[in-house]
């Protein structure tokens, strides 16, 4: 499996590369390191037919970065190089009020591969629209189909909203009141 990232780093003393069988990075962790200056490490003790989580950071006097993620992949990976950084970028979003549709404000994600967007595909799940029932921690999903199939793999991310019973006297909508409210135009 060979890895590889870019060297954004002006100052490493090497990179640590961590390889484990779970996205949490909690089982079977496995540490590689390699020298400062490196853009690549091939990984010769992986079993085919088996999925692997890496992440790589860069190490310097002071401490370490933010480790960078890759897709999740395997001996027969067609997409063992690519270097996901921030694959999915999407946050749990503010919470709504009963009644209010889930509209690209919630639903707002892009994906970004060694800093540059990447062009495809968002389902989201539910979708643009959807008027969701109060409650906490309710989950939003996604589905990335990238444009080049061929370069990126598809990837998914949830993230959790809270829909809350907003009084009406704070200015916000009860669903009776969002679903009448009429837009004007400025004359």
């Amino acid at each position: 499996m060979e890895l590889s990232w870019k060297d954004n780093s002006i100052s490493e003393t090497g990179f640590t590369i961590q390889r484990a069988n779970d996205p949490s990075f909690n089982v079977d962790l496995t540490t590689f390191k390699v020298g400062p200056n490196a853009v690549k490490y091939t990984d010769s003790t992986i079993e085919k037919n088996k999925s692997y989580f890496y992440r790589v950071q860069a190490n310097d006097v002071v401490g370490d970065t933010a480790s960078v993620g890759f897709p999740t992949m395997s001996a027969d990976s067609a997409f063992s190089n690519i270097a996901a950084i921030n694959y999915i970028t999407w946050d749990n979003p503010a919470d709504i009020c009963q009644g209010m549709p889930l509209s690209y404000d919630q639903l707002d994600t892009s994906v970004l591969v060694s800093g540059a967007i990447v062009l495809g595909t968002f389902y989201y799940n539910p979708d643009v629209g959807t008027v969701l029932s109060v409650g906490q921690h309710q989950s939003l999903g996604v589905t990335f189909v990238p444009g080049d199939s061929t370069k990126y793999p598809t990837a998914t991310k949830t993230v959790y909203i809270n829909v809350s019973e907003c009084p009406e006297k704070h200015g916000f909508f009860h669903q009776t009141e969002y679903s009448t409210f009429l837009p004007f135009q400025w004359g």
